[in-house]
């Protein structure tokens, strides 16, 4: 350091003592690592000026290659040790997405002396007295608005917060899915408080990018704090540092550092939820605290190749839920009553049904029987009722069973926006609207940024055949994701509805170039051409839908619908029927579908549905 070694520092109640690196407080030192002590010293050398945190880790670390959260860290336990409770930030004050300032007012004292004080005239003595009483008494109570605002604004509850995924301190390390496991398992623990709004996983994993800036994603999330963390494994080691970070001002609100065994992966999420919920000052009840203590399992491998699992599930595609299947399966292997595990092999089996999986021979026989295994073994998962819900509202028709299962889903976790969106379907095709647009409402305040959630909501106005509203919402959608295709299909729907058919047509085959092989794109296309009196190319589209459902599995209802379009109604029916003995027909899109509503007085069509007890 620049200084002599005799030199020390003052400041309020403070002395720094720089040649044994250390801190008292009142003639009593406090316990600081030298390297925290040094961090101090830096700081109050550079009074008053701005400090970049390159600069300063520069200074710190000359030599060494250290991640920021070492200063961040050292940061932390200084503004502890100096707090007296009332002014925590009042000496080291963060300037946002540059680095800190020291704002104390110090002074250099040289160690044996002592500066010599001017001798005054007496009235002189009394005037300067009266004018530094006088300016003692306004600089105090400046001070105590300051400090009082400052409190206010410090201590002022979060009431909305992101936990983004975190990242791996080294690039391809292939720690992907332990940082998006982390941020999870946090979600998870710290929704169960209702006195904040925690963004769900589908709404943060977009931020996983090692390269993003957490301020900037919490603005992105309309979040009033982020939770941002690093991670990096290490053999049977795992490396975290956490820190919180108001939104607002970029302030650094708790902040820690973890080097522990992956077996001890379960006592750190732990030990970050409840640091991260003191921090947040949640008011927890015993439950709510047992509930975030709560482990699905106690097996390190297993838990990992459950991470894995879920990290493929999150890819959303074919290829990613039949990855996820092994990783779940392996979980289980390992311990045959991990819940979760179940839960995440009967939702991969569901979704794998929009990418051509039978629904009765392969689709909903699995996810049924997982999804009862999860329940089982625990009846407290929200997923997995909402997942059963799922199966009762859509395969079994069994719309009292699904309301029953919907409901137990929310209650358990109220801000289970996929819940939310789902129950919203399900009020809609059984004919609450009022109440459906209630949850579709809670699943968009959820997850506001999901562009899987404004698609959907772009698809519900459809169905409530509000097609301006929806063509809307299908812009912001493809604003959002340009190649997200289920916007761009529902995109021509409205269109079509609209007596746009050049439009509708021109939306399907683009939606057709983003995925050649989706028959409900082809079936949509095909419908619209014959509406505008292409018939030739339609049938052609017909033609080429049935030949490949001689060799694959293709959902009648995509040929019902282009018979629908050709005005072949008894042909339409037909297709429908068989949708009804292999029950893939979805309730809604049959109730509420426009394309089909030449088919509403037709009398086989009428029973159909009551079949299916939608009458």
């Amino acid at each position: 350091m620049s200084q002599q070694a005799s030199d020390l520092y003052e400041f309020g109640p403070f002395r720094i003592d720089t040649r044994n690196r250390l801190l008292f407080r009142d003639g009593k030192q406090i316990p600081l690592k030298p390297k925290v002590v040094e961090t101090l010293l830096v700081l109050v050398e550079n009074s008053g000026r701005v400090l970049e945190k390159d600069e300063l880790i520069q200074k710190l670390w000359p030599d060494t290659f250290v991640e920021e959260g070492n200063l961040t860290q050292n940061i932390y336990v200084l503004r502890k040790a100096l707090s007296d409770g009332s002014q925590s930030e009042t000496y080291i004050e963060t300037i946002p997405r540059r680095g800190y300032r020291f704002a104390g007012e110090v002074r250099k004292v040289t160690a044996g002396h002592t500066s010599p004080v001017a001798i005054a005239h007496p009235s002189a003595r009394w005037l300067w007295l009266g004018g530094f009483l006088l300016a003692v008494a306004l600089a105090g109570g400046f001070f105590w608005l300051s400090t009082r605002a400052r409190s206010r604004s410090s201590t002022t509850p979060i009431k909305t917060l992101a936990i983004l995924p975190f990242r791996p301190l080294t690039s391809g390390s292939g720690d992907d899915y332990i940082g998006q496991g982390m941020a999870d398992a946090l979600i998870t623990k710290l929704s169960n408080s209702p006195q904040i709004a925690i963004r769900p996983t589908t709404a943060v994993l977009r931020y996983a990018d090692a390269n993003r800036d957490p301020l900037a994603a919490g603005r992105a999330l309309d979040v009033e704090a982020v939770l941002d963390g690093k991670v990096q494994r290490e053999g049977e080691r795992v490396r975290i540092t956490v820190q919180l970070l108001r939104v607002s001002d970029g302030a650094s609100l708790w902040a820690e550092q973890y080097d522990e065994a992956f077996t001890d992966i379960f006592a750190l999420q732990d030990s970050i939820s409840a640091q991260a919920a003191r921090s947040l000052t949640l008011q927890l009840t015993g439950s709510q605290t047992a509930s975030m203590r709560k482990h699905y399992t106690e097996n390190s491998k297993a838990y990992e190749s459950y991470l894995q699992g879920h990290f493929f599930f999150n890819k959303r595609n074919a290829a990613g839920f039949k990855k996820a299947i092994e990783h779940f399966d392996k979980a289980l292997s390992i311990d045959p009553n991990y819940a979760l595990a179940y839960a995440g092999l009967a939702d991969c089996y569901l979704r794998l049904n929009e990418f051509g999986v039978p629904m009765t021979q392969e689709a909903v026989p699995h996810a049924r029987a997982s999804v009862m295994k999860a329940l089982a073994i625990d009846d407290t998962l929200a997923e997995a009722h909402a997942t059963l819900a799922f199966i009762k509202f859509r395969h079994d028709w069994d719309f009292a069973g699904a309301d029953s299962e919907f409901k137990r889903s929310l209650q358990l976790d109220a801000n289970y926006s996929e819940a939310h969106q789902w129950y919203a379907f399900f009020l809609l095709a059984v004919g609450r609207a009022n109440e459906a647009d209630s949850e579709m409402k809670r699943a968009q305040e959820s997850d506001p940024l999901s562009v899987s959630l404004n698609s959907n909501l772009a698809l519900y106005l459809f169905f409530r055949h509000k097609f301006d509203e929806s063509l809307q919402q299908c812009r912001k959608t493809l604003e959002m994701e340009p190649n997200f295709t289920l916007a761009r299909i529902t995109l021509g729907l409205n269109y079509e509805q609209k007596g746009s058919s050049k439009e509708a047509i021109a939306e399907f085959k683009k939606a057709q170039e983003m995925d050649p092989n989706d028959v409900a794109t082809t079936a949509a296309l095909g419908h619209a051409l014959a509406k505008k009196g292409d018939t030739t190319e339609a049938r052609r589209l017909l033609s080429e839908l049935r030949d490949r459902a001689k060799m694959a599995y293709v959902p009648p209802y995509s040929i019902a619908i282009l018979y629908a379009g050709l005005g072949e109604q008894s042909e339409a029916v037909d297709w429908l029927e068989r949708g009804l003995q292999d029950r893939s027909l979805r309730p809604l899109w049959l109730r509420l579908d426009p394309r089909l509503d030449t088919l509403q007085r037709d009398d086989r069509f009428i029973q159909l549905m009551r079949k299916m007890g939608l009458n």
